[in-house]
């Protein structure tokens, strides 16, 4: 015999309670999940395709959950939570966001909207072009950007320039962007670093 306390709830036994004790309970929940593990390790490729069919044939249905999964207030937060962490505590993920939003800001600017991914406008992947991008800094400042230093993308040639949306595309690409301290940046405005340009060629 033993405690109730001993039990599990279970609104649908006559007594309120489950037929098999926590510690039974446990044992048998410990075992099936051995069996599951067992089982999906040996029919990894069959469950695979089974779920591959399973998207393939209710994407419209997937598509929806998740649609309205993300507009769940918790979900939006932990989202931002994340985000915020990762940009504050990683240099890379903070430097690729600032690329994306200085590509998009070059099209909002001029009325245009950025139809393409930044890797195509830009020209390369954006690792290779984090990596131009601190080779600049080192060529302008003579010290290896370390991710402390307070730092704008700048267009070489300014982006006020362009007059179409293939002038805006073309200036963004990674021949025309750089590293610089957020107060030089802020000092050219919109002027043409002729200097910089004839480094270049």
């Amino acid at each position: 015999e033993k405690s109730v306390t001993e039990f599990y709830v279970d609104r649908h036994s006559p007594d309120g309670y489950a037929t098999a004790c926590k510690a039974c309970r446990k044992a048998y929940m410990d075992g099936r999940r051995d069996q599951q593990k067992e089982y999906r390790e040996r029919n990894k490729e069959k469950l695979l395709e089974g779920k591959k069919r399973y998207r393939e044939r209710n994407k419209e249905k997937i598509s929806a959950y998740n649609a309205e999964y993300q507009k769940r207030d918790y979900v939006k937060k932990k989202a931002s939570d994340h985000i915020v962490q990762k940009y504050n505590n990683d240099d890379l993920f903070r430097l690729k966001m600032c690329v994306r939003s200085e590509i998009r800001s070059g099209f909002t600017r001029k009325g245009f909207t950025k139809s393409e991914t930044t890797e195509k406008l830009v020209g390369c992947t954006l690792e290779e072009f984090i990596g131009h991008l601190k080779a600049t800094y080192y060529r302008n400042y003579g010290i290896e950007y370390d991710g402390t230093q307070r730092v704008h993308i700048d267009h070489i040639i300014p982006i006020a320039t362009a007059e179409t949306e293939e002038e805006v595309k073309k200036l963004c690409h990674w021949s025309n962007l750089q590293l610089l301290n957020a107060e030089d940046n802020l000092a050219k405005s919109d002027s043409l670093d002729w200097g910089l340009c004839f480094e270049e060629e």
